[in-house]
Order: structure tokens, then C-alpha cells, then sequence
């Protein structure tokens, strides 16, 4: 004899984003290190040789930070404001803009502030006490300096200006390599490539992306973003450029003469950081909105969304996606870390913890397998029926439908109600449990029709019972009051539910005629 198969009941899936492996990617990061700082942050830099330090630059000041330890190992303090103060690709030297038209290089390594020093103290005759002395200074530009970058060859600083300069800087002898009126408003973001030692990627608040070829001194692409460029970023094969700006994000191919690839604006105020992952699959952007944005590049979608208390103006992510580094403009710089899932780790701790005697310790059972020649007989546990259910084994369906519909099931658990009645549709014996129902109970079930067929996980199933309702019952209508005022509000409610149908069909299909139009003026 078979087993009684009880009711199952199908969980109806919850509204909102449905978390993909993207998604539990960027969730899994831990609470985040807050460091306060003394003014906004507008630049932040990560080392790409370990011990991947971070250079953070804020008002007067650049502060450099273990990205293990979250302290400040260097600092720098100027009389003046510095920007964009970037790393060399080997992490040896720094390079900083500054307000009063000049850009400088600085030392990273101890050793080589120490050589500096030496060198001084013996050129003086006397010893002197340490100064973070500049190694270059290059002050040929007539506007504060924002973009500071080194080259691919590491022997060239890049340079761009308020004065819609774009400068090369020779690192050994600190000449002027290339000079260029690239723009005609204030360049405020740039880059450079990292496969090739002569592009260089310049976006300017004359709301135009320009790159630029070192070997000819030229301009070689151009293309309009629509609003003033906060950030750009090159791929790393420079066939493809992002750039930033308003509350839009787009995507630009260079093989094609600067073909808009994609926009995205899922930003409410103005973006004004972007980031690559470790392995450039998605694109991180940061705004005055308070979020970062995370996109996978394979088809742009919204993979993420992290917010912070305050606007952020600047954004960086260490290697392997390790910890993200966020510059907000009241002055706090967070580190997020990833969690580590280490099961070494968490073991280890455990023993730390638990290094002293324990008398009453707990000592696990011997756990026995059974062999091969062993006769098994298996305890099977009475399994414990819900009330409809054993009307259901007992095929009492007026009674298992009078169970489903008890106060507790149907306001707290409807799916329960709507599962109860699909199965008896498909024992065919639902018109038998809703024949011959009592005033009272007739009332109930049309109660609950009304309240819950609007909901869509529900309304087919409520709809097929309203029919056979009114199939039973046709020739009772005008015998109850009370029943028939209920037929009434039902009919009330399934009018205002096809009455607002009507008015969401209405507004997406004028929603689609604007998002053609759209499509084909950005065409």
C-alpha cells in the first residue's frame, strides 16, 4: 500500500533582484574601516606590486596607507592643494599635481629618500634632518595641474591642466617632450594606456574624450560625452574607452572612430569615479548619489549596488578584488574588505581560544558505518499531517476546503487555501466541496476570492473558482442579502482590477514609444 503523498505548496517567488553569483560577489564584503581625513577626498591610487599600498589624495595633503594594516606609513603636507596623486606601476615613485601650475615626483622607497638625503648632507658639508624632497619638478604648465600619470615606459610622466594642456614629461632630465592644446575648457581626468607607451586618454568640462597619439602630437579620436567629463578609463587592449559624466556612463569603441557602444544611467546625481575589476569583466562606478554601481561588461547589466553615508568623489579596488577603497567629500575614506571564508583560519582561532583545560569538554559519539553483509532496518518516522491534509487522505474534500479556508490558513498562508483548491481541480471533485455551502461559509470563501485575486500568483486559480460559483449559485442570487452584496463587491473588484490592467498596458506602451525614439536619436 502507498504512502500518502501530502499537499505541496508551491512557494511563490518573492518580488525584487534576484541574486546572481555577480551579485554575491560584490555582497560578500565585510563592514567597512572608516579612516577621517581633513578634507575631501579627490584621488585614490592603488600600488599594483605589493604590499599594494594606497596613496589617498585630500586638500593640502597625501597620505599613503598599508592596505593590510589601514594605517598611514607616509604622509606628505603641502601649502598648497594637490590632485591626483598616482603611482608608478613598479610602486617606486609617486607623482602629484599641484594648484600653483607644476607637477612633482616623489620617492616611495625609503632607501631612495635616504640616497636624496645623503646626497644633500654631503653637498652642504653638514648633516640635516630628513625632508621629503622632490626627486622632478616639472612646472611648465599655466593652470593648476589635476592629471598627473607616469607612463607605460615608466620614464615619462603625463601631465593635463586647467589650461586644456596636455603635457610629456621626461622623468631623467625633467624636459618637455610633448606639448598640446588638446581641449578648450579644464582637463580634469586622463589616463594612459597600458599596452602601448604612446596613447594617452584626456576628458575636459568641454564635455569632449579625446586621444592622443605621443608619435605625431595629435589628436587622433574625439568624441562628445554630452556633459563635462568627470573620468574616463581605457581597456586594456585601448580598442574600447569609458567615460563619465552628469548622472551617464558610456562606452566608446575606438576601432570605429569612437562608435558609441552603450550608455548607462542608473546613477541620480553626477558620477565622478569609474574602476575596472581585477580581471576587467565589470565596471564600478562611483557618485554624488552615495552608491557605487557595479555593471558586468559582458552585457551592462546592474550587477550591484553598495551605498556609503556620503557623496563620493573618488574610488579605488586593490588585485583579486580584495578590498574596495572609497574618498568621500566630507573627508572619510572607507576600506572594505572582503571576507575571507578560510577554514584554517577559523580553526586555528577556535584552539586560541580554547587552549586551557576543560574537564566537563564534550566528546563526540563514535559514528558507525554499516558494511556491506549488515541488515539494515530503517525507523521511519510517522510523518505528522496538517488538518486539510488528513481530509485530503480521507477524501473528504468539503471538509479539507473548509480546513484551508480557517482563519489562521487564509489570511496568514493563502498559498495554502489556493493549494488546497488546485488540488481538488485535479482530483476533479472541487465543484462537490463548493456545492451546498452555508451562508456563513459561502461568505467566507467569497471574501477571501475578493481579496486575493488580485494578486497574479493567484488569479488564475480564483478566476476558475469564481466561475464554478457562480454556476452553483445562480439561482440562489436574491435569497441572501448579505451573499449578494458580496457577489456585488466581487464584481467591483475584478472591474477596478481590469480597469487598472488597462491603465499599465496604456503607460508601458507609451513608455515603449519613447524608448524608440530615444534609441533612435542616440542612433
Amino acid at each position: 500500500m502507498s504512502s500518502f503523498k501530502q499537499l505541496q505548496v508551491l512557494k511563490q517567488p518573492k518580488p525584487g533582484q534576484i541574486l546572481t553569483d555577480s551579485a554575491l560577489y560584490w555582497k560578500d564584503y565585510e563592514f567597512p574601516t572608516i579612516i577621517n581625513e581633513y578634507g575631501g577626498i579627490n584621488h585614490i591610487d592603488v600600488s599594483e606590486v605589493k604590499p599594494n599600498y594606497v596613496v589617498a589624495t585630500h586638500a593640502s595633503r597625501v597620505h599613503i596607507y598599508d592596505s593590510y594594516k589601514k594605517t598611514a606609513i607616509k604622509s606628505f603636507s603641502f601649502s598648497e592643494n594637490a590632485y591626483s596623486a598616482s603611482f608608478r606601476r613598479d610602486g617606486k615613485l609617486m607623482c602629484v599635481g599641484f594648484d600653483s601650475n607644476h607637477a612633482k615626483v616623489y620617492p616611495i622607497m625609503e632607501e631612495q629618500q635616504k640616497d636624496m638625503d645623503l646626497e644633500e648632507a654631503e653637498s652642504s658639508g653638514s648633516a640635516s634632518k630628513p625632508k621629503k624632497r622632490p626627486l622632478r619638478k616639472f612646472d611648465d604648465h599655466l593652470g593648476p595641474v589635476h592629471v598627473c600619470k607616469f607612463m607605460r615606459n615608466l620614464y615619462q610622466v603625463m601631465t593635463a591642466s586647467d589650461d586644456a594642456h596636455v603635457r610629456i614629461f621626461d622623468l631623467a632630465t625633467s624636459s618637455t617632450i610633448m606639448k598640446l592644446k588638446a581641449h578648450k575648457d579644464y582637463i580634469r581626468s586622463g589616463c594612459t594606456s597600458i599596452s602601448s607607451d604612446d596613447l594617452i586618454l584626456t576628458g575636459s568640462y568641454d564635455h569632449t574624450v579625446k586621444m592622443t597619439d605621443c608619435r605625431i602630437n595629435s589628436v587622433v579620436m574625439s568624441v562628445d560625452h554630452g556633459e563635462p567629463v568627470e573620468n574616463v578609463l581605457m581597456f586594456p587592449s585601448s580598442n574600447m574607452i569609458i567615460s563619465c559624466g552628469g548622472n551617464s556612463i558610456k562606452i566608446w569603441d575606438v576601432l570605429k572612430g569612437g562608435n558609441l557602444i552603450h550608455t548607462m544611467i542608473n546613477h541620480h546625481k553626477t558620477v565622478t569615479s569609474l574602476a575596472f575589476s581585477h580581471n576587467y569583466k565589470y565596471l564600478l562606478s562611483a557618485g554624488l548619489d552615495r552608491h557605487i554601481k557595479v555593471f558586468d561588461l559582458a552585457n551592462y547589466d546592474l550587477v550591484n549596488t553598495i551605498d556609503y553615508p556620503s557623496s563620493i568623489l573618488s574610488l579605488g579596488i586593490l588585485p583579486e578584488d580584495r578590498s574596495l577603497i572609497v574618498g568621500m567629500n566630507d573627508g572619510l575614506l572607507s576600506f572594505r574588505d572582503r571576507k575571507t571564508n578560510n577554514f584554517d583560519q577559523q580553526k586555528s582561532s577556535l584552539k586560541s581560544k580554547n587552549t586551557g583545560f576543560n574537564p566537563y569538554k564534550y566528546v563526540s559519539p563514535t559514528v558507525f558505518s554499516a558494511s556491506a553483509t549488515d541488515h539494515l532496518i530503517l525507523h521511519e518516522a510517522k510523518p505528522h499531517l496538517k488538518s486539510y491534509d488528513k481530509q485530503l487522505k480521507k477524501f473528504n474534500s468539503t471538509a479539507a476546503l473548509d480546513e484551508a479556508l480557517s482563519l489562521k490558513t487564509r489570511v496568514h498562508t493563502p498559498q495554502v487555501t489556493i493549494g488546497v483548491m488546485q488540488e481538488l481541480i485535479r482530483r476533479g471533485t472541487i465543484k462537490a466541496a463548493l456545492a451546498g455551502k452555508s451562508e456563513k461559509s459561502l461568505g467566507i470563501l467569497i471574501k477571501f476570492i475578493q481579496r486575493n485575486i488580485s494578486n497574479p500568483n493567484f488569479t488564475a486559480t480564483l478566476t476558475d473558482i469564481s466561475n464554478i460559483l457562480l454556476d452553483l449559485y445562480l439561482n440562489d442570487i436574491g435569497k441572501y442579502a448579505a451573499i449578494d452584496d458580496l457577489f456585488v463587491r466581487l464584481k467591483k473588484t475584478i472591474d477596478s482590477e481590469i480597469q487598472y490592467q488597462t491603465n499599465l498596458f496604456q503607460i508601458i506602451g507609451a513608455l515603449e514609444t519613447i524608448f524608440v525614439a530615444q534609441n533612435n536619436i542616440t542612433k
